[in-house]
């Protein structure tokens, strides 16, 4: 009969429920030893919950013994000294932490490898017998190429780079200009790490220029500490600097649709070009791209024939259609 339950289905329902709570619970109590205060509101919207389940849920944990601070208007904390039991990993999130490992190795420099390397041989060391046995085959069975995901970055500056950050430490750096061969030490002032264009770069505070700058982590051959520190309130934070660079750099967006049987052949190139984001559209890949010189493109496009179609600007279509012409008289060729 449509909507009827057996008692034994109401208790399946039940059961599942309550292994639903158990779980959110359990988490809530990992999630509050990784910062030290976590609003509701955090907590509410991770787990998809409303903000009075957090609060029943805050007054469980309480009353299984876990000290929580509540500060009104802030969040919450444990009290200072507080520690859970060693965490056991489930293979799954073993096995993704390996993933990560594989795919972090070739976007990142021989420090972040070490230190990754580290806490993965960290996680290997609490898992079960079974479990090291699984993680060693899917080990040798997973594989990021490194000629499809970008130049290998030799140098050790990401770890220093994240230390000077987080200290705020006023730094020295050796730092190679290569596109200009010059070659110059200066202090600096970090105020973030980000990643674009296949490189990470330091943005930074330069005392010697009186300005921020930008510093391609692969060109900085050495890092020194110096006594000095600096207040982070003197200085734009990263997300209010990359949006002031957004605004005054004269960037154009391209979007392209590229045949998919051919795509994965571009993954070098598109990154150069000033990649984005892509969209699956089925036989076609929607990409978009940010460019600052619509004539470089209009130049690297012409390599990929008609693999690719510009879906916009209509700049670049015009400037393409010049290209070919200015080809077709150098060569005294028809193009078709």
């Amino acid at each position: 009969m449509k909507g009827f339950r057996t008692e034994a289905g109401i208790f399946e329902l039940r059961k599942s429920s309550a292994m639903n709570r158990l779980e959110r619970i359990t988490s809530m109590h990992i999630m509050l030893q990784t910062k030290r205060l976590i609003r509701a509101s955090e907590m509410a919207e991770k787990f998809g919950v409303s903000l009075r389940t957090v609060y029943r849920d805050i007054r469980t944990l309480e009353e299984a013994g876990v000290p929580i601070i509540s500060e009104a208007g802030l969040g919450y904390s444990l009290v200072s000294g507080y520690n859970l039991p060693p965490i056991h990993f489930t293979q799954e999130e073993a096995n993704t932490m390996l993933l990560g490992a594989k795919v972090l190795e070739p976007f990142s420099d021989a420090s972040v490898q070490k230190a990754y390397g580290n806490a993965l041989d960290k996680i290997r060391a609490v898992l079960k017998t079974v479990q090291k046995d699984e993680l060693e085959v899917l080990d040798q069975q997973v594989k990021v190429l490194q000629s499809f995901a970008g130049p290998q970055n030799v140098t050790e500056n990401l770890v220093k780079i994240q230390q000077a950050l987080i200290g705020r430490h006023v730094i020295e750096i050796a730092y190679n200009s290569s596109y200009k061969g010059e070659h110059s030490k200066r202090k600096v002032e970090p105020i973030g790490l980000t990643f674009y264009g296949n490189y990470w770069h330091l943005i930074a505070w330069c005392q010697l220029r009186s300005g921020y700058r930008d510093f391609r982590t692969d060109r900085i051959d050495e890092i020194t500490f110096t006594m000095d520190s600096f207040k982070l309130n003197s200085h734009l934070g990263l997300e209010e600097y990359l949006e002031n660079l957004e605004k005054q750099t004269e960037a154009t967006k391209v979007v392209l649709k590229i045949k998919k049987s051919a795509y994965h052949f571009l993954v070098n190139q598109k990154y150069t070009l000033g990649f984005i984001s892509d969209r699956d559209l089925g036989d076609k890949m929607e990409v978009e791209f940010l460019t600052g010189s619509l004539h470089f493109f209009a130049q690297n496009l012409l390599m990929w024939g008609s693999v690719a179609e510009i879906v916009e600007p209509q700049e670049l279509k015009d400037m393409l259609g010049f290209l070919l012409v200015e080809l077709n008289s150098h060569y005294k060729q028809v193009v078709f």
